[in-house]
């Protein structure tokens, strides 16, 4: 959001985004429908991967625009006190939800 990437930290999240995605073409919840993905070719299910995550990643970067104001004061705080517990952190979202926009 700040930094225009991804960082080491995300790759976890990232990891289980992808076996999310694994599990819904086996299932058949995408645009490939119920298949035998044995008979899928290596570039669909790449695309179709593709396309997936890049809706989530966008999608996610919608919810998080909507709470800048939380990342910015967060932000703020972290450069002067080098410190934000979980607890404050989770106390201004809470904040935030209970103010006017």
């Amino acid at each position: 959001m700040y930094y225009g990437g991804r960082s080491t930290g995300s790759r976890g999240d990232f990891d289980q985004a992808l076996n999310i995605v694994e599990t819904m073409m086996k299932s058949g919840l995408t645009s490939l429908g119920i298949a035998n993905l044995e008979m899928v070719t290596t570039e669909e299910l790449m695309k179709e991967n593709s396309k997936i995550l890049d809706e989530l990643m966008t999608r996610t970067r919608e919810h998080l625009e909507k709470q800048r104001n939380v990342f910015d004061y967060s932000l703020d705080i972290l450069m002067k006190e080098e410190v934000l517990s979980g607890e404050q952190f989770r106390c201004q979202f809470r904040d935030s939800v209970l103010l006017p926009a």
